[in-house]
């Protein structure tokens, strides 16, 4: 749904970053916290031009200096245990902002988003119910235009086999299943 126009004239894109975790993976209650920072030099990206080809937005790629920096906390508290089968409660929040070092958003990034959801987890078999919300994002870049924010619901169900030495998992997801404008 867009008309990209690539550049051959791109150099290198370099960065240099800082990531923090702090983790916890043993006992009832587990988790993560991520905190980072990155600094480009040359970031390569597409970005909206406000010009119009056959009927598809155009979409150079171009390359500036950019940071990026945001957090992800994720938690899991285990409900039920027995043998081979477990149910968790899963929740999570994660945020990046995006900019360029001469000022300006890049484009396409997304808001601050929450998750919850309840995974089961049995032998071969598995599934999760959870509801991502996505808040409003305000922090657009040229051509881009303010987003509201947005809740969908999400469902999987799994089952896990091995052929040989290879796992194999067939998956049946549902994305958006209360038909939400997001």
């Amino acid at each position: 749904q867009q008309f990209e126009i690539g550049n051959p004239m791109l150099s290198d894109e370099t960065s240099l970053g800082v990531d923090v975790s702090l983790r916890k993976t043993a006992g009832r209650v587990s988790g993560q916290i991520n905190l980072f920072n990155n600094q480009f030099n040359g970031y390569i990206f597409e970005a909206p031009s406000g010009e119009i080809e056959e009927g598809f937005p155009v979409f150079r790629f171009i390359q500036a200096d950019a940071r990026f920096r945001g957090f992800e906390i994720e938690s899991h508290l285990e409900l039920w245990h027995r043998e081979q089968r477990h149910v968790e409660l899963e929740a999570g929040v994660d945020y990046v902002r995006a900019t360029l070092s001469g000022g300006g958003n890049l484009p396409r990034i997304t808001p601050m988003r929450f998750r919850g959801g309840v995974r089961y987890e049995g032998g071969a078999f598995s599934g999760l119910v959870e509801a991502q919300h996505y808040t409003s994002q305000e922090d657009v870049a040229q051509f881009e235009e303010p987003t509201d924010g947005y809740t969908l619901v999400n469902g999987l169900v799994g089952y896990r086999f091995f052929v040989r030495n290879t796992i194999h998992d067939l998956m049946l997801r549902a994305t958006n299943l209360t038909d939400e404008l997001a």
